[in-house]
């Protein structure tokens, strides 16, 4: 489903696509930040590019037709001329379908070892077993289309196994790259690709969308402050009641700050599966408190029209306002960037909340 705030990048898409299928590059990047909606963008225009009867008589109803057999194929996860690439974590929240397309690069796992983690990279592997699988002919005898998602979790030697065929691709074969950070991807992939901007929407326009899929208006607001106003994000955390959540974060920090709790006991109340939306929040609580500390006065967690959102608690601001808090930014702004790698979470919460508690 393509959202409201794309359909002006969907009707670029759909039109070079009735017109003449060459006019669009072999490379796409849909760039912008989490949240916006790339991946359904990046899906949808797949199953065009797939589909063998594609709807092209109006533009507003433009898109493939779901009802041919490459459309089932697709749906059912079963297209032998799509192939989706992305990390273990990600196809978590994917649908039972698409998760299955992903699951064909994904190293098996041994049902007689104990259960790990989903891995969060994208492994040279499965770019190989890609590069190997585009070397023969198309299945279905027309076009074939890669979907890489997130292309900042191509790990080094992933990324430098791309470059080859991705400048070169065989035969009919597209490549769709999803990416919420231009910086993270090598500059040799972004200069084989065209790179499609996906702006934030406006405000508005993102607090209207979430109450029509069932957020209370009162709630909206907040949440898109939270999820750094990107509508999809929020409307995620309004369904794992996130909100609730962040409230009792707010009372543990509190009393960190008037030494009221330790470090480790707050991290002790920090439930395991909640550790990487926590980190985050208080990220971006730290940036808000650095922002406002130099004059910042627009919407954010620490400032909502001029009134304190954080459990109106004026010396949780002040405190926040008033300190130096670059080094623990720099110190979870490292681990968002790196967390695929080894690290303990619950020591790494521990770490960052004693840093907090040594500003008091």
């Amino acid at each position: 489903m393509i959202q409201p705030w794309l359909q002006d990048q969907w009707r670029s898409i759909t039109q070079a696509l009735q017109t003449e299928s060459t006019r669009l590059p072999t490379g796409l990047m849909f760039l912008g930040s989490r949240g916006l909606g790339k991946f359904d963008l990046g899906l949808e225009t797949a199953r065009m590019m797939l589909c063998a009867s594609p709807i092209t008589e109006s533009t507003a109803t433009a898109g493939a037709c779901g009802r041919c057999s490459a459309c089932r194929m697709f749906s059912d996860g079963m297209h032998p001329d799509f192939h989706l690439l992305t990390t273990e974590a990600f196809a978590t929240n994917l649908s039972q379908s698409i998760s299955l397309t992903a699951s064909r690069y994904h190293e098996s796992t041994d049902s007689a070892k104990a259960p790990r983690k989903p891995r969060q990279v994208i492994s040279v592997n499965a770019v190989r077993n890609l590069i190997q699988n585009l070397a023969t002919h198309s299945h279905q005898g027309g076009a074939r289309v890669v979907l890489i998602a997130p292309a900042t979790d191509l790990n080094v030697n992933a990324a430098n196994a791309l470059l080859k065929i991705l400048e070169e691709p065989p035969g009919d074969t597209r490549f769709i790259l999803i990416c919420s950070a231009r910086d993270s991807v090598p500059a040799t992939i972004l200069s084989r690709v065209m790179c499609v901007e996906i702006a934030r929407p406006d405000f508005d326009v993102s607090v209207r969308w979430l109450i029509e899929n069932g957020v209370r208006e009162s709630d909206a607001e907040e949440l898109l402050t939270l999820s750094a106003e990107a509508p999809m994000t929020a409307l995620a955390y309004h369904q794992r009641n996130l909100l609730e959540q962040t409230r009792g974060w707010q009372r543990l920090l509190e009393k960190l700050i008037t030494s009221k709790i330790l470090p480790v006991s707050m991290a002790a109340n920090i439930e395991s599966e909640s550790t990487g939306d926590f980190l985050l929040w208080l990220e971006r609580l730290l940036c808000d408190a650095v922002a406002a500390r130099f004059g910042r006065r627009e919407s954010t967690l620490l400032v909502t029209d001029g009134e304190n959102v954080i459990a109106d608690n004026d010396s949780l601001c002040h405190w926040l306002i008033s300190r130096p808090l670059w080094d623990i930014i720099d110190k979870l702004q490292y681990y968002r960037r790196y967390q695929q790698r080894a690290v303990d979470e619950q020591l790494f919460v521990e770490d960052v909340l004693i840093a907090v508690w040594q500003k008091i």
